[in-house]
């Protein structure tokens, strides 16, 4: 029986020492909305922890490729037409 508790306890910290640790679950990656951007500049993830930013977004993009826009996957896109978070697809 103590083996076995030994064992659960390690997957217990596994499971929580990620989270503890500042990762993210992925709600963000869920909630993820689609759009069409003229550009998404790339970011550096380890200094600012974003992806990207679009520039001049619009929800929902449906066919980006007609209007010369890329598609985008941002984690929001405010009303100045900003999409933050944002990574190419």
């Amino acid at each position: 029986m103590q083996f076995t508790a030994v064992f659960f306890l390690a997957g217990l910290l596994q499971a929580a020492l990620p989270l503890a640790m500042g990762a993210s679950t992925g709600s963000a990656a869920a909630n993820a909305v689609q759009a069409c951007c003229d550009v998404v500049i790339p970011m550096d993830q380890a200094s600012t922890g974003s992806r990207g930013t679009g520039i001049n977004c619009y929800a929902p993009g449906i066919d980006c490729g007609f209007a010369f826009q890329v598609t985008a996957s941002c984690a929001r896109v405010t009303r100045e037409h900003t999409g933050l978070d944002c990574v190419r697809i």
